[in-house]
């Protein structure tokens, strides 16, 4: 079965979800292996520094283990059954398997690590699939079903017979399962469920239930009581059960003698749902129903900044792909267009039997992919080691401080504004132009030394790179490129614009090349009257 790729995504999916892992963070996975319970379990990755999507898509065992150890025994079960395995899916299909979840207190020392790898239980290709639609939906688990055929545009199902339940959001169902918990003992319901609701007024799957495990049903869960079953009820007369329209209401309102809806609200927009299960027919306490609103706005804040923060972290990580495809433009997509129009002259030069041009466009491009190369292994270099979290001062000093032992060029960096603070998108992009110009200093300058200096200028601030090598001819005047295909310059001088500000290279003084880096406070879209 499918659980040896499975678990590892499962596991790195809620590690996320409840905060012990973060974004971007580095795995040791240079030891070939990890020890668990006194024996030592083997990694046939390569070793080396592992994001959590490199551990999952390189199948580093070492990490995906010391991910899975930062939960405990339980948070992991609940995580598989979360994701429903263990148990049968519930699509009807004649012979289905529930596969193997072993409870906690069989589990071994080792146990914790091998489920994480895939080991100690087992799990049906259908449950592998429900669990990756549910890690791409957002964490939201589907409710399977067999199709036989499809008819006209019917292709879909509506929501409330999809969804079966939320299995990442850990940390918003658990702050509001609390919160549940005191409503519905201040309500004296049996149970109680918080559902979100769309912009269009329709009812999402719940986001937390507390109380009769049936009230975590995707399904309509109003639909359990006796009179739900006797056609002449009120409740079955007025088309009240299994309508989920009426777990929506601007009003504390008593939809029939089990169910009371609580509407929750941010800012008198509606976006969630409180419906209360009363096990036996009720009425509720007029002085009740101011209780229960104060509840449902202090929910609807809740769910509020719950959505405010999954909103945040959409955009943070569409501004890293955006940062990523930049970066491979910058660093891999003019290369190749250079190369790809030194092809087209070297295959002339082949037809027209000209070696000696043939050779010359021969040699571009075997320096440009020489440089190309090495602009890959730096980009990989710089995805798995971002810039120090303690910002960018802090990052030029360690890199003063290291840059000797590393290139045999003395490097001394200046600091002239103590205060000097800057949103980190900007404070990467000029760490990415210092280390560039210091890059350019090492292989082409021929330089013992160099100055770096941080300073106030013009309303802004601005970096001096300052070497003490061969002077100008390692910078080509005005060129966007040398003779080997590099673009160094011209992607130091598109950071720059990206900046609103602007780069020069000028003859040092006295000496070597002195390159200079200006830019506003501000962004540029800030910056304007």
């Amino acid at each position: 079965m499918g659980s040896a790729k499975a678990t590892p995504s499962t596991v790195a999916a809620a590690a996320l979800a409840r905060g012990v892992v973060r974004t971007g963070e580095l795995f040791d996975c240079r030891q070939r292996g990890i020890r668990v319970a006194g024996r030592w379990l083997r990694d046939h990755a390569a070793p080396g520094m592992y994001t959590l999507d490199e551990i999952v898509s390189e199948s580093a065992n070492a990490g995906i283990v010391e991910v899975a150890l930062r939960l405990s025994r339980e948070e992991l079960w609940r995580t598989f059954d979360g994701f429903g395995f263990g148990r049968r899916t519930g699509v009807g299909f004649p012979g289905e398997s529930s596969g193997i979840l072993p409870p906690v207190k069989s589990w071994s020392g080792l146990s914790q690590a091998s489920l994480a790898l895939g080991q100690e239980l087992t799990v049906t290709p259908l449950q592998v699939a429900l669990a990756y639609a549910a890690i791409a939906n957002g964490g939201w688990l589907l409710q399977p079903r067999l199709v036989s055929r499809a008819t006209g545009d019917e292709q879909s199902v509506p929501d409330r017979e999809q969804w079966r339940a939320h299995v990442l959001d850990v940390a918003l169902s658990e702050r509001v399962g609390r919160m549940l918990e005191a409503v519905v003992r201040l309500a004296g319901a049996s149970a109680a469920a918080v559902r979100l609701v769309g912009a269009d007024g329709t009812v999402g799957a719940p986001v937390a239930a507390v109380g009769d495990p049936r009230a975590s049903r995707a399904s309509p869960w109003c639909a359990i009581c006796d009179e739900a079953v006797d056609q002449d009820s009120e409740c079955v007369v007025r088309r009240v059960c299994g309508t989920p329209e009426s777990l929506v209401s601007s009003a504390v309102t008593q939809v029939c003698r089990h169910i009371a809806v609580v509407p929750l609200e941010h800012r008198g927009q509606p976006v969630g749902s409180l419906a209360l299960l009363f096990a036996a027919p009720c009425r509720l306490a007029p002085d009740t129903t101011p209780l229960l609103q104060a509840v449902g706005d202090l929910l609807g804040v809740t769910l509020e900044n719950a959505r405010l923060t999954s909103e945040n972290l959409r955009m943070t990580l569409m501004h890293e792909r955006q940062m990523m495809a930049n970066e491979v433009h910058d660093s891999l997509a003019q290369a190749l267009t250079y190369m790809r129009m030194r092809m087209s002259l070297l295959s002339d030069a082949i037809r027209q039997r000209d070696e000696l041009r043939a050779f010359k466009y021969w040699s571009d491009v075997d320096d440009s992919l020489t440089n190309a190369h090495r602009r890959l292994r730096d980009l990989i270099t710089y995805f798995r080691s971002r810039m120090d979290p303690q910002g960018l001062i802090h990052a030029l000093s360690e890199t003063a401080e290291h840059f000797f032992d590393r290139t045999g060029v003395e490097l001394a960096f200046e600091n002239r504004v103590p205060d000097f603070c800057l949103p980190a998108d900007r404070e990467i992009e000029i760490f990415h132009i210092v280390q560039e110009a210091l890059a350019n200093v090492c292989r082409h300058a021929h330089a013992r030394r160099v100055e770096v200096s941080l300073d106030r200028a013009g309303g802004g601030y601005a970096i001096a790179i300052v070497d003490d090598g061969v002077g100008m001819g390692a910078y080509p005047d005005g060129a966007e490129r040398d003779d080997s295909g590099h673009y160094g310059m011209a992607i130091m001088r598109e950071r720059a614009s990206r900046l609103g500000g602007s780069l020069t290279v000028a003859p040092a003084p006295s000496a070597g090349t002195g390159i200079r880096l200006w830019f506003p406070e501000q962004p540029p879209d800030e910056s304007r009257p």
